[in-house]
Order: structure tokens, then sequence, then C-alpha cells
């Protein structure tokens, strides 16, 4: 379970995932803004002639402006609006559970597998070790002249294809293991 959190955390696809809901919900809010009332205020100075009591010589003007906005009619627009943004946000939300969904399944059978593979190799292991044995017992039993050369030979044949299911049941393994640090986000181009 730990090795699924993990993925999580560091799966660029769910910090890409994470980043586009993020988007979609500040879209929405912006949206949703447009049709909000608004007001402009201002301040302002100017310094010359004409001065406030008509003299002469310069003098400061001040001005303060305010205006609202409220937005009255749009029949509907902004609701229509507002629910497509949401929408949007809700299919960003649905394809990140998705994107997590095949995160843990890849993670959980990458773990599987892992554990299949190395099955594979304890039995393959035991199987080498046995045909080992064998190959030892039928040289003696050749040398005391209870076997013949065939037997033997079929015995180191045996050995050699136990030997090469070993070596081909360590590669999966070492594939299995790197499937499952990549499912994991661990696994990077660098290593």
């Amino acid at each position: 379970e730990s090795g699924v959190d993990r993925a999580l955390e560091i799966r660029p696809e769910m910090k890409v995932k994470k980043s586009e809901v993020m988007v979609n919900q500040y879209d929405e809010k912006k949206m949703s803004s447009r049709y909000n009332p608004k007001i402009d205020i201002g301040l302002g100075v100017t310094y010359g002639a004409p001065s406030p009591e008509l003299l002469t010589e310069p003098g400061s003007n001040y001005l303060v402006m305010a205006h609202l906005s409220v937005p009255v009619f749009y029949w509907g627009q902004k609701n229509k609006q507002v629910f497509a943004k949401q929408m949007e946000t809700e299919q960003t939300n649905l394809e990140l559970e998705k994107t997590k969904d095949i995160i843990k399944l890849q993670v959980v059978s990458g773990y599987y597998e892992l554990q299949r593979s190395q099955k594979q190799v304890d039995f393959a292991f035991s199987a080498l070790d046995n045909s080992e044995k064998n190959v030892v017992v039928m040289l003696d039993r050749y040398q005391e002249g209870l076997s013949s050369v065939l037997e033997v030979l079929d015995a180191e044949l045996f050995w050699q294809k136990t030997y090469m299911n070993y070596i081909k049941a360590k590669l999966e393994l070492n594939m299995a293991y790197s499937s499952y640090l990549k499912a994991t986000g661990e696994l990077s181009v660098t290593q």
C-alpha cells in the first residue's frame, strides 16, 4: 500500500492531472467573477493652472472617481458558462480518478508479478540444485558401471535445461523489478 501512495505522489501523470484540476477550478472562479458586481475607484492629482480658485498661479487639483457596474440581464448566460466550466472541472476530476486507478493497478500488478517471478526463481534454483545432484549421482553410477554414457549425457542435458530455465527466471525477475520500479515512479533514465 505504501508503494501505491508513493507512486501517487511522485508519478508525473498525477502531477499533470492535479495541475489541470487546479487550472479548471481557477477558470471556473474566473468565469463566475465576470458576472459579479464591480466597483472601480480612482484617485488623481494634477498640478498646474488654472488652480481650483481660478488663480493665475499653478495649484493642485484633486480628483476622486468611483464607478459601480452591476450586471442585470444576461439572459442566463452566466449560468450556462459557469455550468460549462463546472462540467470541465468535473471531467478533469474524473480523469484524475481514472489516472489514480490506473497507477494503483500498475503498482499492484507489478508487485504481484514481482512476487510470482521471485517464486519462479526459487523453484528454478531448486530444480537446478536437484539436477546438479542428479549429475553427480549419474557420474558415480557410470564410474561404478551401473549406468550408460547416454544416461550421464541425459542428466547433463537436463542440468543445462534447468540452468537455462534458472537464467530465464532471473531475467524475468529483473524485468518484473524494473516494471515495478517504473510503476511506482522510482525508475528514472539516469539510474
